[in-house]
């Protein structure tokens, strides 16, 4: 990060007119192969970030790259199930379609995140222990596993919006495109619930 100097994670490089790409470490580190085709330019790219273009020439040689924050706009998509109502928030570059019924479904390596709130109806210092979630997969056979980072956000009553993230670490699993049952084991974090509730979100990184 430009500003304080601190690393981005999983942050996504691809070469422009190339199907070569790959995501950095949880440390901003990553290894990607060169090109035998002709590459003018370099995409890096991480949610809450600028995306960033460099020359080819330019990212070869370099050390250290930084990247610029930019702020997330955030909008609100509300699904409507049979009882209730559960308001979902989509964080970054995905599209309002994704959340609807169809093929396209939600890609776990488009780089983006969604959220969704989450009440504490007693208003009691509960202590999140894990996170489940459920997908719907389709066989892949060029993809051994897909890696899920969990985010875990503040409430802002003001705008009933997601606010600072509550993890202070990375917490990833990495999923097969078999997989149904995901889950995210919290227990060492000790991490309780806010009174005022809170936002559960999952950001697609990359895959293997």
């Amino acid at each position: 990060e430009k500003n304080n100097r601190k690393p981005v994670s999983y942050a996504t490089i691809y070469y422009s007119n190339s199907s070569t790409g790959a995501f950095a470490t949880e440390n901003g580190r990553y290894c990607i192969s060169k090109s035998n085709l002709k590459i003018d330019t370099v995409y890096i790219s991480a949610l809450g970030y600028s995306k960033l273009s460099i020359g080819y020439n330019i990212f070869l040689k370099a050390d250290t790259i930084y990247l610029e924050r930019m702020p997330i706009e955030l909008d609100n998509v509300i699904i409507k199930p049979n009882k209730g109502k559960i308001y979902t928030k989509e964080i970054g570059y995905a599209k309002k379609s994704f959340i609807e019924i169809r093929e396209s479904g939600y890609n776990p390596n488009s780089n983006m995140r969604i959220a969704t709130y989450i009440h504490n109806n007693n208003n009691e210092n509960w202590i999140i222990r894990s996170v489940q979630c459920r997908t719907i997969p389709k066989e892949n056979d060029l993809v051994q596993f897909f890696r899920i980072r969990l985010r875990i956000y503040a409430n802002d009553d003001l705008k009933s919006l997601p606010k600072e993230d509550l993890l202070n670490e990375n917490v990833t699993i990495d999923v097969s495109p078999k997989e149904k049952n995901l889950e995210f084991n919290l227990s060492k974090y000790n991490l309780m619930v806010p009174t005022n509730g809170f936002w559960i979100g999952v950001e697609g990184i990359g895959y293997i």
